[in-house]
């Protein structure tokens, strides 16, 4: 079963480089990313800055989708 990172019931999608800031895209649970273990993970969380990813979750994708 692979991993999502939820973020207030949005799936992270991809993070945004803008004049040397890192921003995360969150949308849809069908358009998430898939990590095959929670530690690929948490390497993108460590990637995205702190605030936002302390409320971030990372949770099993029981939607199989």
């Amino acid at each position: 079963m692979k991993t999502i990172i939820l973020n207030n019931g949005k799936a992270f999608n991809k993070n945004f480089n803008i004049g040397g800031f890192i921003i995360p895209q969150f949308g849809d649970i069908k358009d998430g990313l898939r990590f095959d273990n929670s530690n690929d993970a948490k390497n993108i969380l460590n990637t995205i800055p702190l605030n936002i990813a302390n409320d971030c979750i990372i949770a099993k994708d029981i939607w199989n989708i």
